[in-house]
This record gives structure tokens, sequence and C-alpha cells, in this order.
């Protein structure tokens, strides 16, 4: 480039001094060498648009090439020129950076649209007003391929389920919305998953391991009695032998009658009752069933409100409190700490000890039914406690560290 700037001064130059001596010729009269200065200086001039026109012609070769996306484009220099072919090197490097970029963006976009495709979850890109611009494959089979969002999911987008009808299937799904702009204006990013899908999955996993609890409950109970009346049968016994199997049936069967009706407590759970009250009310009538130095509470604020049935939360804290006395048994300083506080869009409590702590192994299986690590557990404690939070709108968690205690926290939405 500094070349052909070097040539357009030199060219200036001559017109400028051409022209000077056009007139100092003239104005001394010799009209000859007048003419043929304003000749050669016509041949300078003329010299000069060439130049440019032959630069611009590339240029707009160059310009017609990206506007139409022919990035394959040879260019050829106009003339033989050091600066010129230097400069259609630099746009066929130009052409081919760019080529290439855009070779990477379309493989990112393959890439991308063929990830989409194969999630379950139906993504959707909508104009503001809901008209459809893109949609993955599962979008497809959840909607089919509408010019706009139907109004039953469109209008719904802010609640936490919407229920479409189609095919005469029901479908449960759950929205995401996110907003972004693009060269069309502001568009929509939607996903909708189908929970329903989920909550199958999740409710045959949950009844195989009931299944399973039930049947080694129940073989662990009928077993001993079969064996022990096929004993017996098969040889003579003494009266104290036939009593001492009698109790044993008895005992056997007395506690699968138990096992049976701890079942069937949980599917008897009442419904709840719930009444606005305070962490601070809750907190004090724990507090007298619960005197005992080593169990502290304290809430973070005054005021906090909870719409729950008192006497089913109530029975979840008496639940947790006494697991923590038990995991706190061999402790020299128990410490149990019930806390509330609260976050964005939660009330949590906690209870937290300085125990023994939960396995990992065992923490995956606390909130099973039936499941228990103690000699005289039952194994529905958890289990009640997680069936009452749902019901009362809440969720329970644990984190657990063997030989550092564990935390249960409860949430409750505000």
């Amino acid at each position: 480039m500094k070349r052909y700037s070097f040539i357009i001064i030199i060219h200036i130059l001559f017109l400028v001094l051409l022209s000077i001596s056009a007139l100092a010729l003239a104005y001394n009269g010799l009209w000859f060498s007048t003419i043929t200065i304003c000749l050669i200086l016509l041949g300078v001039a003329i010299h000069l648009y060439h130049l440019q026109m032959k630069q611009l012609d590339m240029f707009r070769n160059a310009v017609e090439s990206l506007k139409y996306e022919e990035l394959t484009h040879h260019f050829q220099p106009p003339y033989k020129n050091k600066m010129m072919e230097r400069l259609s090197c630099e746009l066929a490097e130009a052409f081919k950076a760019i080529r290439e970029r855009q070779f990477d963006n379309e493989s990112k976009l393959q890439y991308y649209r063929n990830l989409l495709d194969n999630v379950d979850i139906a993504v959707i890109v909508t104009s503001i007003d809901g008209k459809i611009e893109w949609s993955n494959e599962a979008a497809i089979a959840l909607i089919g391929t509408p010019i706009s969002l139907p109004d039953s999911i469109f209008n719904n987008l802010n609640e936490e389920v919407i229920q479409l009808e189609r095919n005469g299937q029901s479908f449960k799904l759950a929205p995401s919305v996110s907003r972004f702009g693009n060269t069309n204006g502001e568009c929509l990013l939607i996903s909708l998953q189908n929970i329903r899908t989920v909550l199958d999955k999740n409710e045959i996993t949950a009844w195989q391991k009931l299944t399973s609890v039930l049947t080694h409950e129940i073989m662990n109970s009928i077993t001993p009695i079969i064996s022990l009346s096929e004993t017996l049968t098969e040889r003579e016994v003494t009266a104290d032998d036939m009593k001492q199997a009698i109790q044993t049936i008895r005992r056997r069967s007395k506690g699968l009658l138990n096992f049976v009706e701890n079942y069937r407590s949980l599917t008897r759970m009442p419904q709840p009752d719930r009444q606005w009250i305070t962490v601070d009310e809750l907190f004090n009538g724990m507090r007298n069933l619960y005197p005992q130095t080593e169990i502290q509470f304290h809430c973070d604020s005054e005021g906090l409100k909870l719409k729950v049935d008192r006497t089913q939360i109530e029975q979840v804290l008496i639940n947790l409190i006494k697991n923590a006395l038990e995991a706190c048994h061999s402790q020299a300083n128990p410490i149990i700490q019930i806390s509330a506080s609260r976050l964005q869009e939660h009330i949590e409590i906690s209870i937290s000890d300085n125990g023994m702590g939960i396995l990992p192994e065992v923490q995956e299986r606390i909130f099973v039914p039936f499941f228990t690590t103690k000699p005289l557990g039952n194994g529905i404690g958890l289990t009640l406690c997680r069936q009452i939070m749902s019901l009362n709108d809440g969720s329970i968690q644990v984190i657990s560290e063997k030989g550092k205690g564990s935390r249960f926290i409860l949430l409750f939405k505000i």
C-alpha cells in the first residue's frame, strides 16, 4: 500500500507541475509547447483514472463476492504491479479466512442442531408474539409443526406446569423461557420438559424399591414359620417343644402384623390442616418437649411465618431430633442445633448434630420405606417425614459425612 500511495503522489505531482508549466508557457505565448504539455497532462490524468478504475473494479468484484457468498472467487491483479499483486493476495487470504470461519460456524451449527434433535426436551425458538422460527425433533413430536406456538402453551409460559392435551394424550410440561436478541429482533427460547415421563419412571422405581422391601420383610417372617411347622410335622415333639414352637410362631406373626400396620400408616396420612404459624411459636413448643441444654434452637429473623399443619411439622421435628439424639449417644459433648433462616423464596429449618454421620451408600436409602440401620427401628420415620413435607408443600434433604455429623434441611415455600 505504501508503494501505491507513492505512485498516486507522483501522478498528482506530475499533474500539478504540468499544469503550472502549461500556464507559464501560455502566459509567454508559446502555444505549441502549451498544447504539447496539455496533451501530456491529459495522458497522465487518463492513466491515473484507469489506475483507479481498475482497482475499483477489483474491490467491486470483492464486494459482489461477499454479497453473494462466492468465497471461492480468485482475484487477479488488474495489471502487473507488485502493489496490486500483494493486494490481490491479501484479498484471497481474507476470503480464505472468512471461508474457514464460515465452515467452522456451519459445523458448530450442525453439531448443536443434531445435539438438540437428540435430547428428549422440546426446544423452540419463537418471535416475541409466539411465531415459531425453529424447533427440535422433540418439539415437533410434541406439538407438531404449527406456524405459531399453541395458545395453551404460549399463554401459560409463566406457570410451573402446563397441561397439554393432544391426540387423545395428556402431557404435563415444565416450561422454561429466556429472551435473546438476533437480527430479526427479540426472540424467546422455550424449553418444555415432559415431566409425566419422569414421574412415571420415578413411580416405577419407587414401587420396585417398595416391593423389594415388602418381599424381604415378609420372607424374613414367613420362612422361619414354615421351617418350624415342617419340623413339627416330621418328628415327634414334647409338650414343651410344641409350646416353644407356638410362641415362636406367635412372635414372628406379631412382628409381621406390626410391619403391616406400619405400612398401613404410610397410606393413611391425613391431609394437612394448613394454617399460618410463626417459626418462634413452633420452636417454643419444641423447647417445652426438649429442654435439654445440648438441644439449641435459633431463628435468624423474627416474624418468619409458615403455612403448615403445626401438628404434622412438629412430628417431623420430633422424629429428626430423636434421630439426632440417638446419633450423638456416644459423644462426650453432644450438640444438636435447630435453626431457621429465610432464603430467597424459601424458609429453611435445619437440624444439625455432631454425631457419627451417615455413610454415603446409606444416605441414598434412608427415605426408602422400611429401610433402617437400627436394631429396633421400623424404617418408616424418615419416610413419614418426607411424606409430611410433601403434603405441606415442602421438601427434606440430608447432608452428612461419616464421623462429622448430619444436617437435615426442611425447605418451605414462602
